[in-house]
Parts: C-alpha cells; structure tokens; sequence
C-alpha cells in the first residue's frame, strides 16, 4: 500500500506543482494528522504507523448501496459567501453527475439579500432626486482585484463557468466582464512606461516613482525627512534610494533561496524563525555578514518603522515572519506556459457579481436575514448523529422566536469571529480547536468611497500630476493608501465618478475606524473632512494649491452642494457583525501550530472558509477549502449513496467529461468542482475524514 510520510522537513517539488505555501500547508497538515493517530490506539488500528513512521494512504471509498428507503439526506451551509454558494453549487453539479448523490442544503445567511457574496461586499452609491447618476456609481468595500497566475487557477476556471470572460475597457463593457487592472498609472518615458503618483509622507508630497524621486533628493536620498531627528539612528542611503518592496525581498533572500533551492535547509530555517514576528526578525542578529550588509538585519527601529510604513499599514509586521517570507514567494512560481502570469483583473460592476452569479445558478437559494444560534450534535439509534441547527430572526423587530432543524452535517463558512458566536458546545469540537477559532488573528482593514461630480484625478490636476490609468496614492496620512479605479477611466468627464479614497489596514484601520459610522454616510462630518483635507495634501505640493483643491472637493460652508463632493460610504470590516475581521491574518507560531486545527473535520461539523485554507485573504482561499471540506466529510460518510462516485470525479478531474459523458465545450473544460488542491493531497483528505468519523465513535461511547 502506498505511504505519505509526515517528516517534518521541506518536501519541496522542482517542478513547480506546488507552491512553496501550499507546501508549507501539506507539511504541518501531515505532521498534524501524524501526531492525531500516534496518540490514538484505536486509530492507529485504521491507520497502522509504519516502522519508518509512515502513515498508510486510506484506500478508496467503496460505492455504498442505494437505500430502499428513500431516506433523504441534507446539509446545512452556514453563510452565504463564496464559501457557502460555492458548496451549494457542488451539490447541485454533483447530483447532474450522480443522480443518486442526493444531498438536499440550506445556505443560511445572517445577512440581507443584498449582502450575498460576505466579503466580496460593492457599495452601489444610491440615486438621489436631483443629483446626476454616473456610468459606475460604485467600489469594492471588500476583495478587488483578481491575479491571474497557476495558484488562482480554479477562480478563474468559476469566472469561465459562469460567463465572466475578459474583455476590453469600453464605456459599454457589461457587468460582470473582467477588465484589467492598473496597479500602477504610469506615463510615456524615454525607456517605456514610467510610474507616476503622489507620495506624500511627513507632510511633503512628491510625484513619479519612490525611486526617482529618492534619486532627485541628493545624495542621502532622504526626499520626505525621514532621517530628520538626530537622536534618533538613521536609515542607511543605500535603503533610503531603494524600492522598499526590493529591501525587504534582500532581507528576506537567505530565507527565500534556502526554502527555493535546499529542501532540508530551507525548512529548517522557517521552522527556527516561525516564533517570530516580522519586527522582531527585522531587529535581529542572525547571521556575521547582517553588519557587513546595511541590506540585511538587524536593521534599526527607525528602518524598520520605514519599510513597514511604505510597504503596508501600522503593524503589518506584527505578522508572523512565515506569512511574510511566503507572501513573498506567492507568486515565483508562475506557469511559464501561461501568457503574462501576473496579469491582474477586476469586475465590471463589482466583484460582487461573482456571488450574485453563483446565487442565481443554485437549486436552493439561501435563507436571508436568519441567524445561527447554536449547532448541536445529536445521537440517534446505533452509532449514527445528527445535528441540529437552531436560528432565529435577524431582525430583533421580527421577534425573537427560534427554531429547530436537523440536519446530516453542517458546513460552517462564516468567520472564525462569527462562528465564535454560535453555541457549538454540544459538537465534538477538540479543545484545541476551540483555541484555534478563539486565538486566529484576522487583519482589520477600512475602506471609504467617495462620489464626486466628475473625476477630478484625471482631469482637472495639473497635467504632469493627472491619473490616467488607475494605480495608488501613498501616504502616511490616515487615509493611508487611495485606489484609483480601473473601471472608470475611460467615462465621460463630465460624469459622476467614484474614487476609493482610504483603504487602511490594521491600527491605521483602527483609527479611520474610530469615525466611522454604523449607519454610514450618516453622523461621519468629522470623517468626510478629513477625508477631502487628506486627498488635497496628497495630490498638491503647496499650501496654497492644497487649500485650493480643498475648497473645490468640500465646497463653501455657506453653499451647500458647491463642492465636488456627492456622497460617501465607509466600512470597518472589524465592526461589521457579518464577518467581525476582514482576512485571515496569522501572527507567529499560528500558522504551523494552530491552523491545522481548524482543518480536521470535527464529526459532521466541517470548518471552511479563506482562513481555513493556506491561500487566506485570497478568493481561492474559500474555493479550495470548499473542496476539501466536502471531499473529507464525504470520506467519512460513506454511507451516503453516490459518496464514493462524486469522490472518484473530485480525484480525477481529466476524466471528469467522460464520467459524465457530457460534450458541450463547458463540460469539456477543467471545472472549479473538480481536483483537489495541491496542499491536499487525497491521502490527507481522507485521512481527515477517518478522524472526522472517529471523533463521532469517540463521542457515542462517551454519549
């Protein structure tokens, strides 16, 4: 039989199937299900450890019977976001595939209809009597852009599923196309395309690219004061002159070559610094060349407070260093098949498209403005359970009654955060699972919107200072980062426009956080004048050009609607009650320590979701984990009728068209249903679903 071994050194594969996260990820799961079985003897009678430590891979699930009598079986899906939709149209895809496989689900959703799709959350500025309307009166108050590389494969394969194709920015792109994204707006320069946008840090604001405009400060480099104290260290030059984003990649190469190039060394060295965070890595003495190299740590507290400043929000680098070294290596494994791999795409209309499609592709559509009080395992007669899922109205003025239905599993997709607030003491939840879904970090993060009259970004600045084809805005200011969108450079000037003006993380996001509203736009005046202050700083170099521009976003005091100014949405993802956290944010120790334990199924109750996947904060995140937790449920239900078949086409995804025998051009292209994820290996998923299934005999002897 075969064997996977849960050697706690890098296995890391040349080839490139594997990212180095989702090797990170294969590595602690397989340690994890290695020290679950050891401690077990009843395990380890399913699942024999070998002399060499080896655990057997579990054999394929055996087709069950159909059931005489028509017993029906259903699952619930808690949440209505990507995860939760994405499982409801497996279900549904499944049972076209397996007419026996048939699983009847509830989505249940806290949230309004409006709010379908959880984090990938666009604001639609509402029409006002009076007040024009622009071609897009809307932005992303949650995920944005879209990379396009092997690791974002499967979402781009649902794009494709649900008719989402790329197409040319044009006034009349429709909803839901994919346009490309800027990410940077540049303009004409002798050598190509050049980066110009404003950077505006200790009060001085400057236009080009860090680089350049480092270069033209002189010989320190030094364009925005930095080094200004004489107290305090210094920032090297050679620092002060490069991209921020190059210094920390120098940093981090011993780590990054070591994990790319030597299986045992690199392990080694992320396993010995996974106790750190980023700061105190940064500070740190780690090798003799670091004071040889003013590249390399340990670096001052005033570098550090630099690069973390103009790299991301206000303790960003209180991650963990592993989120860090492998954010950093994310994508430098692209496909070299693939044409331009780290091309980028939003939606037109919003990347809530994406759900709204998938909502109206399911059979059964979600239950709206319900909440999830409690889930409970059940024990039935012999050694079979149930769960039961209480909820209640949302809406405390619809009353305050609750009800009760059972179910055959249930797959929580919320956030950890709103998981924390459903009563789950009656499952077969580990306690250290508990501590997994108290302790795991999320990131906070804030976003605001602004409509203006026109596009003033691209119009009405001075023409060496105009934004023509989206990009940033970077500053230390509390709006910290603008977004100039991509999808309304080409409307008409005279057209309402939408800039996303703040987009902050972390204590930054805490701050903005502290003026915005729960009823957003209403009581935020202190917060929209900041905001129109911040954005004439930002985009002028003179005190007098800013009080300008101040005055014509904001208007005269004593004529109301004089402004550019039109409407404002702001969003603190921390103080939303639907997700309380906007992404998965790991701290030291919590990826190899804490993570796998949210993973393992806890008898029917299976956790899913971007934080229960390596690619956290990222979309795949979500479909990968909906894969994976369907599949392991599956494994350890083999009593279902058409498990073992729907099981056999997630495993074989090349011949997925043939088990089907379908012929239309969708069947014949690689769905997002179908292959596991390659930190999943099926020797894992199934070896989840043995635990899964043996925490529910565990609990019946104990019931």
């Amino acid at each position: 039989m075969a064997t996977w071994r849960p050697k706690l050194h890098w296995h890391l594969h040349k080839e490139g199937k594997q990212s180095i996260r989702e090797q990170y990820a294969f590595n602690h799961l397989r340690h994890e299900m290695y020290k679950i079985v050891s401690k077990d003897e009843s395990l380890q009678k399913q699942l024999p450890i070998g002399p060499d430590f080896s655990l057997p891979e579990p054999p394929a699930a055996k087709p069950s019977p159909h059931r005489p009598d028509g017993r029906k079986y259903k699952v619930a899906i808690v949440g209505a976001g990507v995860t939760g939709l994405f499982l409801g149209m497996m279900f549904d895809y499944f049972k076209t595939k397996v007419p026996h496989f048939d699983i009847e689900y509830d989505i249940i959703e806290a949230g309004p209809e409006d709010r379908v799709g959880g984090r990938l959350f666009t604001y639609n500025f509402p029409p006002k009597p009076g007040a024009p309307s622009g071609p897009h009166d809307y932005y992303d108050v949650g995920g944005m852009r879209f990379p396009e590389n092997p690791v974002m494969t499967r979402v781009f394969e649902l794009f494709r599923l649900l008719d989402m194709h790329k197409q040319e920015l044009k006034p009349d792109t429709p909803n839901g196309a994919l346009i490309p994204y800027s990410m940077t707006n540049t303009v004409p320069g002798v050598d190509g395309p050049v980066q110009n946008e404003p950077f505006c840090y200790n009060g001085i604001t400057k236009w080009g690219s860090y680089t350049d405009i480092a270069a033209e400060a002189g010989e320190g480099g030094d364009a925005f004061g930095f080094n200004q104290d004489p107290y305090a260290p210094a920032i090297p030059t050679v620092i002060l002159k490069s991209k921020p984003g190059d210094v920390v990649d120098e940093a981090l190469k011993e780590l990054r070559d070591a994990i790319k190039d030597d299986e045992k060394k690199g392990w080694d060295l992320l396993m010995k610094y996974d106790k750190h965070t980023t700061r105190d890595w940064m500070g740190s003495y780690w090798d003799d060349d670091c004071y040889r190299n003013p590249m390399l740590p340990p670096f001052n507290a005033t570098t550090i407070n630099f690069l973390e400043t103009m790299n991301g929000g206000t303790d960003w680098y209180d991650q963990a260093l592993s989120e860090t070294v492998l954010e950093s290596l994310d994508f430098d494994y692209a496909d070299p098949g693939k044409s331009d791999p780290y091309s980028w795409w939003c939606v037109m209309g919003g990347a809530q498209q994406l759900p709204i499609r998938m909502e109206k592709t399911l059979a059964r559509k979600p239950i709206y403005n319900t909440t999830v009080k409690a889930i409970s395992a059940i024990p039935l007669l012999g050694s079979e359970w149930q769960m039961e899922v209480t909820t209640a109205p949302t809406d405390k003025e619809s009353g305050t009654t609750t009800s009760k239905q059972q179910y055959n599993g249930v797959f929580n997709t919320t956030t950890l955060g709103c998981l924390r607030r459903i009563d789950t003491s009656a499952c077969t939840i580990p306690n250290s699972a508990k501590m997994a879904h108290r302790a795991l970090a999320y990131g906070q993060s804030c976003k605001v919107g602004i409509k203006f009259k026109h596009a003033w970004w691209i119009h009405s600045l001075p023409e060496n200072h105009r934004i023509t084809s989206g990009g940033l805005g970077h500053s230390d200011l509390h709006i910290r980062t603008v977004v100039y969108p991509s999808y309304n450079i080409v409307d008409p000037e005279d057209k309402p426009a939408v800039l996303l003006v703040s987009y902050t993380w972390q204590q930054d996001a805490e701050r903005v956080g502290a003026l915005i509203s729960r009823k957003s736009p209403a009581d935020e005046d202190e917060l929209k004048t900041l905001l129109l202050h911040e954005l004439a700083k930002l985009h002028t170099t003179t005190p007098e050009e800013e009080k300008d521009l101040f005055e014509k976003l904001a208007g005269k005091e004593d004529v109301p609607g004089s402004g550019l100014y039109m409407d404002h949405y702001a969003h603190d993802w921390s103080r939303d009650k639907l997700t309380a956290g906007a992404f998965a944010f790991f701290r030291a120790q919590q990826f190899s320590t804490l993570w796998p334990k949210i993973v393992v199924p806890s008898g029917n109750l299976v956790i899913a979701g971007e934080a229960a996947s390596p690619h956290h904060a990222w979309v795949v995140g979500a479909l990968e984990s909906a894969v994976v937790g369907l599949y392991s449920w599956l494994y350890s239900r083999q009593d279902i009728p058409g498990a073992a078949e729907v099981m056999r086409l997630i495993d074989h995804p090349d011949n997925e068209e043939e088990e089907g025998g379908g012929d239309t051009k969708k069947e014949k292209e690689h769905l997002p249903f179908v292959g596991l994820p390659k930190y999943m290996p099926k020797a894992q998923a199934r070896t989840m679903g043995i635990i899964a299934a043996h925490r529910l005999e565990e609990a019946d002897g104990v019931a």
